[in-house]
């Protein structure tokens, strides 16, 4: 919306800074569901955790969007979607990377633990890969 609203046209750029933020949140909100399913429960909430009575679709979940999230977040350094450099590239490899192996972790053990260290991923996940491609776009010299 950002984008939009300071002129940006709906492109590839913009459809990209959408995914990332849209897949992010997946594994976010899968980890805090988790944390609280007992409490969206009581309250009649039908979060994921709450009702899947196996208890491996949140982590699942988590699993597949910080799977799919890599390939997007790379997209600003690709030839296609050329805005970032390999500084971006690298850094986004990286929280990719570490998003996601959170992410195994919450669907090896699921448990508070392993859902309060996804959360946390997630938290620190976004703003550094924002900072990433702010800091590769500003101009050197």
């Amino acid at each position: 919306m950002g984008w939009a609203a300071v002129g940006g046209p709906l492109d590839l750029h913009a459809a990209t800074l959408f995914l990332i933020v849209y897949l992010w949140q997946f594994p976010h909100f899968m980890a805090i569901a988790w944390i609280y399913r007992h409490d969206y429960a009581q309250a009649g909430m039908k979060m994921l955790p709450s009702v899947d009575t196996s208890g491996r679709l949140a982590p699942l979940t988590a699993v597949l969007h910080a799977l799919t999230l890599i390939p997007v977040s790379l997209a600003p350094a690709t030839a296609s979607c050329y805005v970032a450099g390999f500084p971006y590239f690298a850094g986004a490899l990286v929280l990719g990377l570490g998003y996601l192996a959170y992410s195994v972790r919450f669907l090896v053990n699921t448990n508070e633990a392993s859902a309060r260290g996804l959360l946390r991923a997630s938290l620190v996940y976004l703003p550094a890969l924002f900072l990433f491609l702010l800091l590769d776009l500003l101009p050197r010299g």
